[in-house]
């Protein structure tokens, strides 16, 4: 029996999600909803698919196994508490919102319904990465480095701040998912942030151009991670050094050099398909722990990167 499912939010992301399940014949595309009625009617085609403007009416009139919900961060917490109370399984992209306590919130009606719920980290399943796991697992974990530079996003919700959370909430996610998933908690986090460039450049853009943010690990380790959105070029990546190993991640290759061996793993699968189908086989057989990111993982990666966004406005150590 296909699963049916839902889109809320058709959106480039929501699109990319939609393209990535269109060949699995275990899934049937049964709604799409977007308040731009154009857009949810032209992604909804090509499925055959019910279309609609408003989420809380899809979710009554649709019989849905699992939704995904591809919505900004100001946009979420009730799509997915009505969506769990119906008993609907929920794929979410990062990031899950902006504040910690609505999310908390969230997660209370979740775990209540019982639902499966994952939230889009591709950057889990990369070639390589379970091995990189392996390389730190018994080792001392000194320095947790990363970065994420692109140009500034299209013109829209991204370009303010009380709609998108900043350029460090939309960029550092995947990075701060990962940096606490290798090297463990943060207890404290100090950030600055540099303005000017993107406001210039784009009248009523009022996000920051970069910030670094500082991370004190609970183990000790020392942690950077910055984010721009004004650069020419885009490039991610993630490293670790520990004691007799380094790790390097981006999403081309997973490279680990012990002692004086080096290995690289090219990417060769597509790690959104492969975190869908972590979802769906979740779905499937119902063990909600095969996912590898949950809900309450996605809240420690929003106070982490909204704390650092705190950080750098007040000039503070903010402890988490």
């Amino acid at each position: 029996m296909s699963i049916r499912i839902g889109l809320i939010g058709a959106g480039r992301v929501g699109r990319v999600h939609l393209r990535g399940l269109a060949p699995n014949p275990n899934v049937r595309i049964a709604a799409v909803c977007d308040t731009d009625r154009r857009l949810a009617e032209d992604t909804a085609a090509p499925f055959e698919a019910a279309v609609h403007i408003n989420f809380r009416n899809m979710i009554e009139a649709e019989r849905l196994d699992a939704a995904f919900v591809c919505l900004p961060p100001f946009a979420r917490g009730e799509p997915e508490v009505l969506a769990a109370r119906a008993g609907i399984h929920l794929f979410l992209t990062p990031p899950v919102g902006l504040n910690v306590e609505k999310a908390r919130e969230v997660n209370k009606e979740i775990e209540k319904a019982g639902v499966v719920c994952a939230v889009a980290r591709p950057w889990r399943h990369l070639d390589g990465l379970a091995r990189a796991r392996e390389a730190l697992a018994d080792r001392k974990i000194a320095l947790v480095r990363g970065w994420r530079f692109g140009p500034m996003p299209d013109e829209g919700w991204r370009w303010q701040r009380d709609a998108s959370g900043g350029c460090f909430l939309q960029e550092a996610t995947d990075l701060v998912d990962l940096a606490l998933s290798l090297a463990g908690e943060v207890a404290g986090v100090s950030a600055a942030a540099s303005e000017g460039i993107a406001a210039s450049r784009a009248a009523g853009c009022d996000v920051e151009d970069a910030l670094a943010a500082v991370l004190h690990f609970r183990n000790g380790a020392a942690g950077m991670i910055a984010t721009a959105q004004v650069a020419t070029r885009r490039e991610s990546v993630l490293s670790l050094v520990a004691d007799g190993a380094e790790v390097r991640i981006t999403p081309e290759y997973v490279e680990i050099a012990e002692d004086v061996r080096r290995v690289r793993f090219e990417q060769r699968g597509d790690a959104t398909i492969a975190a869908q189908e972590e979802f769906l086989e979740a779905v499937r057989t119902g063990k909600a722990d095969l996912v590898c990111c949950d809900y309450a993982s996605a809240i420690r990666v929003l106070e982490v990167c909204l704390g650092a966004r705190t950080s750098a406005e007040s000039r503070t150590v903010v402890d988490l």
